[in-house]
């Protein structure tokens, strides 16, 4: 069963992994360090970054959205231009928790890509009905309340003032 599950999330995502991490990369003006990315499936655990792990409960689709997901907070936070994300966090969302600073430009991220990359704003309605963590929901209710391309263009303006 697990074997088919993985399987099916490998399908799915080669529909989409140029695509999305073209986009996530030239978008944010960042590279990942790491040339390969493990990621393991496992039942029984939350999904979460570091290390990449991501859980069997969900369909192949969404596995797709749960892996950009992650891969976003990977590449914000361990890239080859060495961005720490919690310093713009800082910057520009201090009153809030950091948890919340740190979803409300991965959020946006999403976004981008459900909307102007992939024009599927289905998967957009989705993830946000699937957010139900009070922190995950109040940064999804801050992206969906502002402009998400102003807030990504605040991160790519301190990705540039940092490389410089």
């Amino acid at each position: 069963m697990y074997r088919k599950r993985v399987d099916a999330y490998r399908v799915a995502w080669k529909q989409y992994d140029r695509v999305i991490l073209n986009a996530i990369t030239s978008r944010l003006e960042l590279q990942f360090y790491l040339p390969v990315i493990d990621a393991s499936i496992a039942p029984m655990i939350p999904s979460f970054s570091t290390p990449l792990q991501i859980n069997f409960k969900s369909e192949p689709d969404e596995f797709v959205d749960i892996l950009t997901h992650e891969l976003i907070h990977i590449l914000m936070s361990d890239n080859r231009e060495n961005i720490e994300p919690d310093d713009l966090v800082k910057i520009h969302w201090s009153e809030y928790e950091p948890k919340i600073g740190i979803h409300i430009m991965v959020h946006a991220v999403l976004k981008y890509v459900y909307l102007d990359v992939l024009k599927q704003p289905d998967r957009l309605k989705r993830d946000i009905h699937r957010s139900q963590t009070p922190a995950y929901a109040l940064a999804w209710k801050i992206v969906e309340e502002s402009d998400y391309s102003a807030i990504i263009e605040q991160m790519s303006d301190f990705v540039e003032q940092r490389k410089k």
